[in-house]
């Protein structure tokens, strides 16, 4: 893969001379300038185009999976991309709960246990569960796994527990499990845009910087509502 260094950047520099700069963020560096149709069409065809799902507007999705290689090996890329999104537009990764795999459900409790436990802490639980479950070949069906990882990642203990045994995590799974059928989700990790898109980075080959590219294209379409 290319390497690619995520600074913050503009989103497509062509948006914001479409939005008369309207979409600069604050300390976001400007690509050149071209419109968003024209990057997109230069793109090959590598994302899906659905109906729009009601409720996602302006939001992004990560979806990932605690037991896929490429999910981990794209973490920091992806989640630091979805950090320096603009404030118009929400970043959400998403545990890729889907039928068929038995650790989804566990991973769904845990993950939003955690977020509402100590959120700053959630990037650092995420590479720790990655590390449990696939370096260390812990049981990712089993809570203990999850419950490594937030003490390594600085979780708070208590509010973490307490979390983990509210029901309200698990509907928050199954909300999840509704969100990657609506995006029709079959691979991870992947990125939903605006209910719109779904991306992910096997088009590209793995090219970081492609990827980037259209992640920023896609997402300034649903920016600016074409």
């Amino acid at each position: 893969m290319s390497a690619y260094r995520c600074s913050r950047r503009k989103f497509v520099g062509g948006a914001a001379a479409l939005a008369g700069g309207a979409l600069m963020s604050p300390g976001l560096i400007a690509m050149p300038t071209q419109s968003v149709d024209s990057i997109v069409r230069n793109l090959p065809p590598l994302y899906k185009t659905l109906s729009p799902i009601a409720g996602e507007y302006r939001k992004v999705r990560l979806f990932f999976s605690q037991n896929c290689n490429h999910s981990r090996s794209f973490h920091d890329l992806l989640f630091k991309w979805g950090m320096t999104l603009p404030k118009e537009i929400k970043f959400l990764p998403t545990p890729a709960i889907v039928p068929g795999d038995d650790s989804a459900a566990a991973l769904g409790v845990a993950f939003y246990a955690a977020w509402l436990a100590s959120p700053d802490k959630l990037n650092s639980f995420m590479k720790n569960v990655y590390g449990n479950v696939q370096s260390l070949r812990m049981d990712p069906t089993r809570f203990e796994t999850y419950f490594d990882a937030a003490r390594n990642a600085g979780v708070d203990r208590a509010r973490f527990r307490d979390a983990i045994n509210n029901g309200a995590m698990t509907q928050s799974g199954l909300d999840a499990s509704f969100v990657a059928a609506k995006y029709q989700l079959t691979a991870t990790p992947a990125i939903g845009i605006g209910g719109q898109f779904l991306v992910t980075p096997d088009g590209v080959a793995g090219n970081e910087e492609l990827l980037i590219q259209l992640l920023n294209a896609l997402t300034s379409k649903v920016l600016i509502g074409e």
